[in-house]
């Protein structure tokens, strides 16, 4: 899936791909009606070091990528 987001704090979305609610549920309005669904969708274990991946292009607007795991809208990841 791909999406873009602001280079922010809380990784405000701007645009998500269709793929990102086949997989997890969440529609686009879902992503614009809450900055922070990013943050809050992150598994535990993987939160802390993914915003610190995306506080580093918050700087220097380079391309983040990752491998992390995001909460579906039925709960698992």
């Amino acid at each position: 899936m791909t999406y873009l987001d602001h280079v922010d704090d809380h990784a405000t979305n701007v645009y998500t791909s269709p793929q990102i609610a086949e997989l997890l549920g969440w529609t686009n309005e879902d992503w614009a009606a809450n900055p922070t669904l990013f943050e809050e969708l992150l598994h535990p274990d993987d939160a802390a070091r993914v915003m610190t991946q995306v506080a580093h292009p918050n700087t220097t607007h380079e391309r983040f990528e990752s491998e992390y795991r995001l909460r579906s809208q039925r709960g698992d990841y």
